[in-house]
Order: C-alpha cells, then structure tokens, then sequence
C-alpha cells in the first residue's frame, strides 16, 4: 500500500529552501567527536548483514518495479510484516514506482517505509548510523522532529547524518555522544507526511568548520532543502545507502592484537592463507596461559567492534594452531635466542636455520629480552645456514627520529598510515610507537620492505567470511562482496516517498 501525502499546508514552507526551523543547533569540538568506525542502518533487523542484506530488490513485491529493500520485522494493531524498503530514493525526482515526487524535486537522502506501508510502522525505533554527537534538535513544519549527529570518519572527514519525521522529540540532548546502537528515537509523520523515516548524509561542505569548531551552516540550516538541484545535491549530500555499504566496519592488519569493548578475551588476527600476504580474515584466541610463552604485551590490545570481530572466521585452538605457518606473528615452537661471539641470533627449529637479530628492539617486539639471549649456542644452531633477518613482529608500531610518519608491521612490511586520523581511528596508541634511528626506518632494518598505505579506503572491511557451522541455516562460509546497491543494477534510478 503506498503511502499518501497531503501537500496542501506545505507549499508555502518548501516554497524557500532557506525557511529558519524551530530546530536548536551547537558548537561540537572536532576533537571530542569520536571516529565513526562502522556504520550500520537506523531501522530494520540489528543483527542484519550490511553487506549481503542492504540490497535491491528488481521485482519489489512483483510489482514489476526496483527499490532497495532492507529485513526487520516489526508488529503494528497485532499484524507482523517483514521488511523495510525505499520509496523515495537519493537524488530522485520520482518515487519507486515510476509516480512524480512533490513539485519534481530532487530527493536530497532516502525514505525508508515500512513493508506494510500505511501507518504500520509509526513507532518502530530508530537508531542512530554511527558514532557521533549530536548537533542539532527540534521541529520543523516539513522535516517533523528531527535530529542531526555529526560524524568523524577515519580520513578526519567530518559527515552529518540527519533523521527526520520522528514521532516525537529525541530524548537526546545537543552534545550528547552516540554509538550506532543509540536509540535515538521512533518513526512518525507530520501534518504533511504519513510515518516514515527520512535520512540524509550531509557532507563537511555543508558544515561551518572554524578551526576546531563545528556547527550546522547559517547558508545550510538543519531544515536546507536544495529543491531542483540535483547537481548539488550529488556533490553536498551522499547517497545513504551506498555510503552504509561502503563503511561497514574497519579492519585491521593480520598481526593485530584486538578485543572488544566488552570482552576481555584477547585475539590475534591472522592470515586466511598461512606463509602469505594475505589480508587478515581469520582470529584465534590467545589463552591467558600463553601470554608469558608468547611474548604476548596485552597493553597493546586494540579495541574493535563487535562487528568486525564477528567478521573474522575462528580459525581454531590455539594450541592446536601450527603457529610454524605465521613466522611474522608467532613464535616457533622450539625457537631460541643465543650468541656467536657479539652477534645474536634465533635459532629458527621450523625452518632449521639462525636468523641474525640486526636490532634489539625487534627482538624486544617480540617479547624477548636480554635475559632471553645465551651466551652461546648449540653446534647444530652455531653451524646452521643463515636465514632471513629477524623482523619486527607483525603489529609493531615503527617510526623514524626525523620523519612524522608512523608505520605498522604486517607480514614483516611497514605499512605507513595516511594520516593520524586513521592511525587514531584504527585504535592504535602513540605510547606503542617504538621510535627507530633514521638510519633503521630509511633502511628497512629488522624490516623486509614497504607494504601497501593504510588509507581512508582500504581500511574498511571489502568482504565477509564466516564461520561455517553444522546444522546451522543459512548455510554460512560464504564469501559476498560489499558493493552498493545501484552498483548491482546498473544506472538505475530508484525512488521514494516523500521529503
């Protein structure tokens, strides 16, 4: 059932775009916005996957017609209905069903309905995208309540996220911090508007920026409504869903020591494919047993979310894990530290071979200490063929005396951040950066070369694989890309509902 709109008493207020709301703003300091690290959808199913269940549907309800489609149920006078769609879609003049938006204007975000249509899903929650703090509150004759959150992105980007038509004020406060599991408020309408969720992602170009301080723009109020001007709608605004898809959750490099938030248990993300480059798409638990025999500094544990944890496959026990295949992460059973005159060497029993120890702060990455080193070794260690160099451990963070950049260790490669954005963004903290010569980081000592940058794009999660689980449905080990919606359809124009 589509929704209808009465548009008699709004002509007058969508008549000028700049129309002062009733909607309170504030000043945020960039500096206390936390980094929004993964995105997630305000409405529908919590325990969705983003990457596989965000999508278009080609025959919306064999209707003959496309629109982007997301799960969740939810019960409204006692019927259950299953889903979520858009009615009107970004940057659109048309609704999902081919009929004419309000005066042919050009949706500035997404109208995400209920699939029972109607009135059915006046009060279902609505969370909040991200992690951000809010910026602005209040109603507006068009938009309803409102609120809007500014975001940082890990490139140091600032984003707003904009929800509007609630069914009544946020509980929030300007300057209140939010998570993307902060419910934010529920679903209604206006006089103009039957219930819907109305959800813009404004850009920085949109935001006044004054040194560290932030706030909505005089020229762009919260209530800014661009009208017919799909050109600027495409370079102030981005598409809600496609910019979902794309920050889904960050990963972080093979040879990173994580947890979360809520679990004390301490991970080691590791390689899907052993003895490879390969990105990190698997985690094994480090029993707090091993932490001595590991070499295992738990104060340099990485903090990430529960959904880029669940991301990662289990890849077993750690103690039934042939560790041998992760030279750069783990120690080798039967390794050890000793002496030829004022060398030092570690004895590789995996590969039978000494690897000379150029530095003594990569052997120290690794746990070792001088105490670790004997003075002399056994003939058959003496006499082996020499191996490669010890390098740092993967996860080791690395920077020169003279140069500001810093880099982490994976697969035995410095992989330098873009900007201490993402560097901060990633969880990493400058009391772990170990501070080299010039000399070392310019030539690479204890390092076998440079790997790829870690930038505001590569660092988002391209793909998810998970566990596979007997007798569980659906069928899981899958691997699926997070590519956007319109990507799947081409050049397809979806469209909506109302503002």
């Amino acid at each position: 059932m589509k929704k209808q709109v009465v548009f008699l008493a709004m002509v007058f207020l969508v008549a000028n775009s700049l129309l002062m709301a009733a909607v309170s703003t504030t000043t945020i300091s960039r500096a206390s916005i936390p980094y929004a690290t993964a995105w997630y959808m305000p409405v529908g199913d919590r325990n969705a996957n983003i990457a596989t269940d965000l999508k278009v549907d080609n025959n919306y309800k064999n209707t003959g017609f496309s629109t982007t489609v997301f799960p969740g149920n939810y019960t409204y006078n006692g019927t259950t209905y299953h889903g979520w769609y858009v009615y009107t879609n970004f940057n659109a003049n048309k609704n999902y069903d081919g009929t004419a938006y309000f005066n042919d204007d050009y949706h500035p975000g997404e109208d995400w309905n209920g699939q029972g249509g109607g009135d059915t899903d006046l009060g279902q929650p609505i969370y909040a995208a991200a992690g951000g703090k809010v910026v602005g509150k209040g109603f507006d004759n068009n938009f309803g309540n409102m609120l809007l959150i500014v975001h940082k992105l890990p490139s140091g980007e600032l984003v707003v996220s904009i929800y509007a038509h609630m069914q009544n004020p946020s509980p929030l406060n300007l300057g209140d911090t939010v998570t993307n599991a902060t419910l934010i408020g529920y679903i209604g309408g206006t006089p103009n508007y039957a219930p819907h969720l109305h959800w813009e992602i404004r850009r920085e170009n949109m935001l006044s920026v004054n040194g560290d301080q932030v706030s909505i723009s005089t020229s762009y109020p919260a209530n800014y409504w661009p009208k017919k001007d799909n050109t600027f709608i495409a370079s102030h605004y981005y598409d809600p869903s496609d910019f979902i898809q794309s920050h889904i959750a960050l990963k972080h490099p093979a040879g990173s020591l994580v947890r979360t938030a809520n679990n004390s248990n301490l991970y080691m993300l590791i390689p899907d494919i052993p003895n490879t480059s390969s990105a990190a798409q698997k985690k094994v638990l480090i029993p707090s047993s091993s932490f001595g025999s590991e070499g295992i500094n738990t104060s340099k544990a990485i903090t990430i979310t529960q959904k880029e944890m669940d991301s990662f496959v289990d890849a077993g026990s750690y103690a039934m894990l042939n560790k041998d295949n992760y030279p750069t992460i783990f120690r080798g059973n039967g390794d050890f530290l000793f002496k030829i005159g004022t060398p030092v060497y570690l004895y590789d029993k995996s590969i039978g071979k000494k690897r000379r120890v150029y530095t003594d702060k990569a052997m120290f990455s690794w746990g070792y200490s001088w105490s670790n080193v004997a003075a002399s070794g056994p003939s058959y260690a003496r006499n082996a063929t020499d191996g490669e160099p010890l390098y740092y451990r993967d996860g080791a963070l690395v920077r020169g005396q003279s140069n500001s950049a810093v880099y982490v260790l994976e697969n035995g490669y410095k992989r330098a951040f873009q900007t201490y954005d993402i560097f901060a963004a990633l969880g990493c903290k400058d009391a772990n950066i170990v501070w080299l010569s010039d000399y070392d980081i310019n030539n690479n000592v204890g390092i076998k070369g440079n790997g790829e940058m870690l930038t505001a794009t590569n660092i988002w999660q391209d793909n998810y694989q998970l566990n596979i689980v007997i007798n569980v449905y659906p069928p899981q080990n899958l691997i699926v890309s997070a590519v956007s919606s319109h990507h799947v359809v081409g050049q397809l124009v979806l469209a909506g509902q109302s503002e």
